[in-house]
């Protein structure tokens, strides 16, 4: 009964002695972090330009950066639901542009993205709109109906009626499925180009 008890910090210093990480894994970690805080620049400031500012790094830092950026502007890259998510998505496009070497195999896959962006967010807007006029004429009959009651004029907006969000919300549900796996395919080969 003379062993100790060790308290959580004793172990967790065990536990960070066994952990054998190497100087150049933390750099390649700092490298791609550098990336993912340029990547989020260009996305938020217009003014910013990849090219050069990766022009400014050496060429290890460099590729590591690159890596960050890329999967940091693919993770912005989704379907749009409106015009603030269409700029962002040109905007991503604009940088993986940018980053690729193969440029011609980039813009296939990328205008192939656009198709897929525009089809998808007709779809949308046909869904929102069809979802609109089924709440329209529930809001038209809801307001005839309080008008009687009252006697006084109303105007009830569709798009604040009881289950119209939800409703959207199931219709967009069932788009991302069917458009979802379709941006994952073209991410995946954006991120097998050189």
């Amino acid at each position: 009964m003379s062993e100790r008890i060790k308290t959580a910090y004793e172990r967790a210093m065990e536990r960070a002695q066994t952990i054998n990480v190497s100087l150049d894994e933390l750099e390649d970690g700092e490298y791609r972090a550098r990336g993912n805080a340029l990547a989020a620049r260009f996305l938020r400031d217009k003014r910013v330009e990849l090219g050069p500012e990766l022009a400014t790094l050496e060429e290890r830092v460099r590729t590591r950066a690159a890596e960050g950026i890329q999967e940091t502007l693919l993770n912005n890259l989704s379907l749009p639901t409106d015009e603030m998510a269409v700029e962002t998505n040109k905007r991503v496009m604009e940088g993986i542009l940018t980053l690729k070497e193969d440029k011609q195999s980039a813009m296939q896959v990328l205008g192939e993205l656009d198709y897929l962006f525009n089809y998808y967010l007709q779809a949308y807007r046909q869904a929102y709109d069809h979802n609109k006029m089924v709440y329209q004429k529930k809001a038209a009959k809801a307001q005839e109906a309080l008008e009687r009651q009252t006697g006084v004029k109303m105007n009830l907006n569709a798009e604040t009626q009881p289950g119209f969000k939800e409703d959207l919300m199931k219709m967009a549900a069932q788009l991302n499925n069917s458009y979802q796996g379709h941006l994952d395919e073209h991410k995946r080969r954006l991120r097998l180009l050189k």
